[in-house]
């Protein structure tokens, strides 16, 4: 027995250790697939996708003048020759190719002392990490895992071969070099990645495979020295096949499809790409035990200031860059912008950015390319719903011009020195106008010169998005009925604002380091105005509240004198909350915002809006005709949605959101008792709106003191799977009640069992309805006890989780004047059958089924 283990024993502890951590998780309800693939890959149960790596330095062994690995096992001994009594970092990652390549990104951590004791050692291990990253570059055990079991070792052989076949032909690295102007020999080759074009029929469907690399470039052309480069290279295979029985795999011949090249240098952008606020400054977040510091986060900041919250955004592939895309193009402004003298009107903005540029923030070009990258998020926004504007424009001209530094007019703001932006149609010639987007300054009190000074050249209001969002809001109006404002609101503009920026926002993070919840609530916190989406209706922000009296007494026909910013806050405070019970306030384990399913909500509240907005035939007078329009558009939502990527997975089912829309505008004071009286607060829920029980609060506290909503609300909580997830029904309290003004006849109640086996892309299974019973009719605020009923608790009692999974009780409970959304007879596309058939199969589709229907309840069981 030696005193020091070999590199073998290592491994071999290591697993031993990971194999009895995945089943001391999986013992406890816990399905750890990426862990058990890597398990399963290192006792090579299936192809070797990860690996041990060698530890560096070796035991007893001097370095020398042996090359130091960029990764390896890590021995952290102090001793002069690295021996035992050691710390080892043992490493295991992915490893591609016949190279040996390994990735940086994926791969688990045991670190272990190592001891001597006489001839034998000891070996102790406390812990172990696991990074997986998370995205659209996915790794390939995480692809193998959610193609599932029967898949997943089959795809790890193809793809093997498939780097084989990259590998062994021409020098992949030559030929980026090529492609990408970098010089012969200088490709290092740091990471690939994988990205099938679908996933379920990955044997068939197309791959790329992306190459990271960097390289040098010894002779640039437009910057005065020598440049490193961030390099990717995407080869592409038609296919990669599927191994028969015998081993066989046919695939098709990579093709180098694209090469893009990124200088490595800071503060500089590559060619055709541009540092833009893709987020304002006051919602960027700071790393990590940084302090939020407002002051820091204003437009009077200096350019050194404010250039740390910007990332980089491509324009086009080229340096030589046309402001323009489907629906909308930059235009010069010859009157304001010194650089665009002497240009014809109208005429289309192009700016140069070659490779090594340097953009700062007031500078007149980057207002206007930051006008062209805030318009064309919404305008592909638009395209992702299906609402392009060749489809959506019907109203005006083709094209929306977009002056990026421009007079604001009527008013003092024609000289373009103004903190303003508007929207206007220009009717000069008959026929449908053309919609004008104006765009002056974000602030006048400090003028950062070039140097040398030529021209004092201030932060445009184009570089905040959330204004753009604002004057979005009249474009969509314009485009769509001919008008730029609501009969009985502005716009939308400011709800717009809202929810496209608060998905990732540092002021949407829980309260702490310097940001107050309250901060949460400002719509435009960069180029500041006193508006707000948290509007609280017993203050008067009500739909018959005493702020919004005027507006509902004014004659319905034409745009009305007296409304206002006041009552576009009431619709931005409305629509705002819907996105919020949507699954806006979801947040993870750790209690940090879960941006993916933010991000999903406010995309799903967004195309509502659109679609709503789409869907009109004359202009709405009143309030409640965009209420009725947002209900539509859920209903009409056919197939699924697809939300696009970096939000969370699953399309959004039509069919959902209906009853949460109604309750936003109930909660904001639409529907009072009695529409010719002044009411401020909620208003009235539906004569009979029947409920599940679940654990969401009853009341909101505001600065007017707690808001009463009582049971069966659609209040907004955080749509995750936690325990004590609030929208989850108590499996100790459930009830079935009314929390409408009416009787509810003949209530009917059915209960599904199902199974969620937590590892995708396995479905959840359902059993038939367990009960289908009829439990009579339920006064107004009126309920039933269901644990009171034999047969509900004993399914409740008698239900319990498989190992590894999690058990769910489904309760459905349906009448005449209230059906579930699940209901066959309300006809909407979650029907389900007593079989069990139409039920989700996926827990982010039953997410938005049960939270978004409070007719629904759901019970989770656990191991």
């Amino acid at each position: 027995m030696s005193s020091r283990p070999t590199e073998a024993d290592l491994g071999q502890v290591g697993l031993d250790y990971l194999t009895k951590l995945h089943d001391f998780l999986t013992a406890r309800g816990h399905e750890p697939v990426y862990l058990k693939y890597a398990v399963d890959s290192l006792s090579r149960k299936i192809v070797n996708a990860f690996k041990w790596l060698p530890l560096w330095p070796k035991f007893g062994i001097p370095i020398g003048s042996s090359a130091v690995p960029r990764l390896a096992s890590w021995n952290l001994s102090r001793a002069a020759d690295h021996d035992v009594p050691a710390s080892v970092i043992l490493v295991a990652a992915e490893v591609y190719g016949s190279d040996n390549q390994i990735s940086p990104r994926a791969g688990i951590r045991v670190p272990m002392t190592v001891e001597a004791h006489g001839n034998t050692y000891s070996v102790r291990i406390r812990s172990a990490t696991v990074e997986f990253p998370a995205g659209e570059d996915a790794f390939l055990t995480d692809l193998a895992a959610r193609a599932g079991p029967s898949s997943g070792p089959g795809m790890l052989l193809a793809v093997s071969a498939a780097l084989e076949r990259l590998y062994s032909g021409d020098d992949i690295t030559s030929e980026i070099a090529n492609k990408a102007g970098v010089t012969q020999g200088s490709v290092t080759i740091n990471d690939i990645q994988f990205h099938p074009q679908n996933l379920m029929n990955w044997q068939t469907s197309p791959w790329e495979f992306s190459i990271q690399a960097t390289a040098h470039n010894a002779n640039p052309t437009r910057v005065p020295s020598p440049l490193g480069y961030a390099v990717c290279g995407v080869f592409r295979f038609d296919s990669i096949g599927e191994p028969t029985p015998a081993g066989v795999i046919k695939q098709s011949d990579p093709v180098l499809v694209s090469v893009e090249r990124t200088p490595l240098v800071t503060h500089a952008a590559p060619q055709g790409k541009a540092f833009v606020f893709a987020r304002t400054p006051p919602g960027w977040a700071a790393p990590a035990g940084e302090a939020y510091d407002w002051s820091g986060r204003r437009p009077t900041r200096d350019d050194g200031v404010l250039d740390r919250f910007r990332s980089l955004f491509e324009l086009a592939p080229s340096a030589h860059v046309d402001l323009e895309s489907d629906g909308f193009r930059v235009c010069v402004c010859p009157g304001y912008a010194p650089e665009d003298a002497g240009q014809p009107p109208l005429t289309t903005k192009t700016v140069h950015l070659p490779n090594g540029h340097d953009l700062q923030p007031r500078r007149d070009t980057f207002s206007a390319v930051s006008a062209y990258f805030n318009c064309f998020r919404l305008f592909r926004l638009m395209k992702r719903f299906g609402l392009p504007p060749h489809l959506f424009n019907v109203r005006a001209q083709p094209e929306m011009l977009v002056f990026y530094r421009y007079g604001i007019s009527p008013g003092p703001g024609k000289s373009g020195r103004t903190v303003n932006a508007q929207v206007k149609l220009d009717c000069k010639t008959q026929g449908k106008p053309v919609i004008h987007m104006n765009l002056a300054l974000a602030e006048l009190t400090k003028w950062d010169r070039p140097d040398p000074p030529d021209w004092a050249q201030p932060l445009g209001i184009a570089t905040s998005g959330r204004w753009i969002g604002h004057e979005f809001g009249h474009y969509l109006l314009a485009a769509r009925l001919g008008q730029l404002e609501f009969d009985f609101a502005h716009s939308a503009g400011d709800a717009i604002a809202a929810i496209m920026s608060d998905p990732g926002s540092a002021l949407a993070e829980p309260p702490g380091n310097g940001v107050a919840a309250s901060f949460r609530g400002i719509t435009y916190p960069f180029v500041f105005a006193t508006r707000r989406h948290d509007r609280i209706a017993e203050m008067g922000w009500a739909w018959y509240g005493s702020l919004n009296r005027s507006v509902i007494e004014d004659p319905a026909a034409g745009p009305c004198h007296t409304k206002g910013y006041l009552t576009e806050q009431i619709l931005s405070t409305t629509l705002f909350r819907l996105y919020r019970a949507l699954g806006g306030d979801t947040v993870q384990a750790d209690g940090r915002a879960d941006i993916p399913r933010r991000r999903r909500a406010a995309r799903m509240a967004l195309f509502l809006l659109f679609r709503a907005t789409a869907g009109f035939a004359q202009p709405p007078s009143r309030a409640e005709m965009l209420e009725l329009g947002l209900e539509e558009a859920g209903w009409l939502t056919l197939p699924p949605l697809p939300l696009g990527p970096s939000a969370a997975p699953d399309p959004w089912q039509g069919g959902t959101t209906h009853k949460v829309v109604r309750w936003a505008f109930e909660a904001q004071g639409m529907f009072p008792p009695d529409p010719q009286r002044m009411h401020n607060g909620p208003g009235d829920p539906t004569p009979e709106d029947i409920y599940v029980s679940d654990r969401r609060p009853w009341t909101e506290d505001t600065l007017a003191g707690p808001v009463q909503y009582g049971p069966g609300a659609y209040v907004p909580v955080s749509l995750d799977w936690r325990a004590d997830a609030r929208w989850l029904s108590d499996p100790a309290n459930l009830r079935v009640g009314n929390r409408g003004t009416a009787q509810a006849q003949s209530v009917g109640l059915r209960v599904w069992v199902g199974s969620d086996p937590l590892s995708p892309p396995d479905p959840i299974t359902w059993n038939a309805a367990a009960i289908d019973l009829l439990l009579g009719n339920l006064a107004p605020g009126g309920s039933i006890d269901l644990l009171s009923l034999p047969q509900v608790q004993t399914l409740v009692n008698g239900t319990v989780a498989a190992p590894g999974t999690l058990g769910l009780i489904l309760f459905e409970v349906t009448c005449p004047n209230d059906r579930a959304n699940t209901d066959p007879l309300a006809q909407l596309p979650p029907k389900a059958e007593d079989s069990g058939a139409g039920l989700p199969e996926t827990r982010q589709a039953l997410t938005d089924l049960v939270a978004n229907d409070n007719n629904l309840g759901l019970v989770v069981v656990r191991p």
